[in-house]
């Protein structure tokens, strides 16, 4: 999977970063949490701790000293969200409050 130059953008003047899928077997999602600026929002939409990303990644948006989930948010997009019976994504959305070095 080719990844790009996504993480060194993520810091320029984006109010929000919509990730889909990063993937599992790599950090790149974990990296684009990690690039971002207190203030912008995340917005994933895939399984929580499932086969979306690396673990890292969700142990990073966990962290509540760097991230506030917006459940208001994150509740507004799953009413309207289409599911599928085996397949369990959801909408998250998180502001990301203090750039930490984790």
């Amino acid at each position: 999977m080719h990844q790009g130059d996504a993480v060194q953008y993520v810091g320029d003047g984006f109010g929000a970063v919509l990730l889909v899928w990063p993937g599992y077997d790599h950090p790149f999602g974990h990296n684009i949490a990690k690039a971002m600026l207190p203030g912008q929002l995340l917005i994933y939409e895939g399984e929580i701790r499932g086969c979306c990303a690396d673990d890292a990644f969700f142990d990073y948006l966990d962290d509540s000293s760097v991230w506030e989930h917006r459940a208001d948010l994150s509740n507004e997009l799953n009413a309207f969200h289409v599911t599928f019976s085996s397949v369990h994504d959801r909408w998250k959305v998180y502001r990301k409050v203090f750039n930490g070095a984790t």
